[in-house]
């Protein structure tokens, strides 16, 4: 995800435990963070929020160089759960949306970016202008901004059978997407060489906890989670990847896909199983149990290069605009 999974007003109860833990934790590092979320009553109960943190706190200088932020991150959502059946069967809804916007901090002189570099916006518009009458492609303009994106929504439902045996159902989808964009203090970079990297992830589970009798208590849960992660171009990935070295002033000005993101996806499904007993002897504590954790990866991470050097005079429309020699790869 972008940010936190996990709506904050969805959380009921939470618990740190540091190592050594209990056996029937694995695949940890040091400790344990367990996240119960809430569940519906027979009572109605809802509420909403707004979350805005501004950019009062942020510095006022990049690499040495005062600078201006200016930034929002923003978060708004509701939560409502009741009865379906009272006493019987019940209900917890969570929804929250997320913004989070981060200026570019190098840009062309005239861009207004927080620090400028050697080239200007009418170069910038110039060179972008000789690619779509030369290659019949647009390399778009001057990225002016990254933002970030997200939505959170969960449900839970419970069923409880008698005073021994209760039945959960939980379903949490989280969406989100983030805009990158590249270059630097000498390094320019199109619009079109941004990515907005998409992640997508839904889970479904279900729990189910028996009282047997005072001593002894079992548990048994399933889960399965899908997860799908992409990497795309503004204009697509059917567009070579352009660097012009030396021009302007800068090392590089690069135009088209980012040449790591043309065949870049993931996507993960994991089912989860769990049974657990717990029997209570005097002054002891048995535990007893089983796991199973299945992973279904597709990757698709492919490179493809192709490598076509010119000199500016031999792009004559190029040359009309670029004062130097440029290697065009």
């Amino acid at each position: 995800a972008q940010r936190s999974p996990i709506n904050f007003d969805s959380i009921d109860q939470l618990s740190v435990k540091v190592a050594p833990v209990s056996v029937e934790y694995s695949n940890f590092r040091g400790g344990v963070i367990e996240v119960v979320t809430k569940g519906g009553t027979n009572e109605f109960t809802g509420s909403v929020s707004y979350f805005d943190r501004g950019d009062q706190f942020y510095g006022d200088k990049v690499d040495g160089r005062d600078a201006e932020f200016d930034k929002e991150d923003t978060a708004q959502g509701f939560n409502f759960g009741g009865p379906i059946i009272k006493d019987k069967a019940f209900f917890y809804l969570t929804y929250e949306e997320s913004t989070i916007t981060n200026p570019v901090l190098y840009g062309p002189a005239g861009s207004g970016a927080l620090l400028e570099q050697d080239i200007t916006v009418d170069q910038v518009n110039a060179i972008r202008q000789t690619t779509i009458d030369v290659y019949g492609w647009d390399p778009l303009g001057v990225p002016s901004t990254t933002e970030s994106n997200q939505e959170n929504t969960s449900l839970r439902l419970d069923y409880i059978y008698n005073d021994n045996h209760r039945l959960e159902y939980t379903y949490k989808l989280t969406e989100g997407d983030r805009l990158r964009a590249g270059g630097g203090r000498t390094s320019f970079a199109f619009e079109s060489n941004s990515y907005l990297k998409t992640e997508s992830t839904e889970t479904h589970s279900l729990h189910l906890v028996s009282n047997w009798s005072d001593n002894l208590v079992t548990e048994a849960y399933w889960s399965t989670k899908e997860t799908e992660t992409g990497q795309d171009s503004p204009i697509g990935d059917a567009y070579p990847n352009f660097v012009l070295d030396g021009v302007y002033g800068m090392q590089s000005i690069t135009m088209g896909p980012d040449i790591f993101r043309s065949a870049n996806q993931l996507a993960t499904t994991t089912d989860f199983l769990k049974f657990k007993a717990i029997y209570y002897k005097d002054n002891h504590k048995i535990t007893a149990g089983y796991e199973n954790t299945i992973y279904d990866i597709s990757l698709d991470n492919s490179f493809v290069e192709i490598t076509i050097e010119y000199k500016a005079n031999k792009l004559n429309k190029l040359n009309e605009i670029l004062t130097n020699d440029a290697s065009v790869n």
